[in-house]
């Protein structure tokens, strides 16, 4: 094992392919030029397909999630999984406790989400720390997640996260879709959906990194101001063309070629080094 170990230190991304595809499924890094992702500029192939969704607050990204959905796409909801890591007694829902207060529950002991949202939408210091206890906790789960979906032989999967960009997740995703609306119906839907004012409303979406910003970094945008129907064709769009790329190379990133690829490169270098 320690002259396998050894052979894929001293592999470069000049040897044979089997080689590279090892190193590739070992050493996911950022060092190496085979990222997991790539920038907005341009096309790369990776073990998992990962879109990465955002927009706004009350833009629609639950319509276009659920037309991937009903297309049979996995869909990672980091709000759910937000939800789940504040759940009764975790680690996390602790830690919110010591930094705002008992006033943030709910007769039932759960942390009002609402009131808590309220709190750091007009507060960017406890925004940012709320931020900080969370967002490490939610990316293990969602690495997590995209591990079980790898090996369960889904090559697109996408991440539903509102704060693609302002935490730089978009740099491990590609394609990045973003779904926008005009700012006066957006508005609108925050105060239908959440019973806010339209100037709480407008504090919600100032917190959050402009539109502009998040569209001109978009691989994709979804113009959700129209109909519904029209909305669905553009994220099936979207979706086909993903999955048109991704079936071409789906056996050279499954777990059986990763195994095949350890035995290759065992064959390749190992033999070689111990003799």
């Amino acid at each position: 094992m320690s002259r396998i170990c050894k052979s894929f230190r001293s592999v470069k991304l000049s040897k044979p392919v089997a080689a590279r595809q090892a190193v590739h499924f070992l050493v996911a890094t950022r060092r190496s030029n085979l990222r997991f992702g790539q920038t907005d500029t341009g096309y790369r192939k990776q073990d998992l397909h990962v879109i990465g969704l955002s927009g706004g607050i009350a833009t629609g990204k639950s319509i276009v999630t659920r037309n991937w959905r009903e297309n049979g796409a996995c869909v990672i909801d980091c709000d759910e999984i937000a939800r789940h890591v504040l759940r009764k007694g975790s680690w996390t829902y602790r830690r919110v406790l010591r930094h705002f207060g008992r006033d943030i529950l709910l007769p039932s002991g759960q942390i009002d989400r609402a009131k808590l949202s309220d709190i750091v939408f007009s507060n960017d210091e406890k925004r940012r720390k709320l931020n900080s206890i969370t967002h490490s906790v939610v990316l293990v789960k969602i690495i997590w997640q995209l591990c079980m979906r790898w090996l369960a032989h889904d090559f697109v999967v996408i991440v539903d996260m509102p704060l693609l960009y302002e935490t730089g997740m978009y740099r491990w995703t590609w394609p990045n879709v973003v779904v926008t609306c005009p700012e006066a119906m957006q508005i609108e839907r925050m105060i239908v959906r959440d019973g806010c004012t339209a100037h709480q409303a407008r504090l919600k979406s100032s917190a959050q990194m402009p539109m502009k910003h998040k569209e001109s970094r978009a691989t994709y945008v979804i113009d959700n101001g129209g109909s519904k129907a029209s909305t669905y064709v553009q994220a099936a769009t979207v979706l086909s063309t993903v999955r048109a790329r991704a079936k071409w190379h789906g056996i050279f990133c499954s777990p059986l070629m990763a195994a095949l690829c350890l035995v290759g490169c065992y064959l390749l270098f190992g033999r070689g080094s111990s003799g």
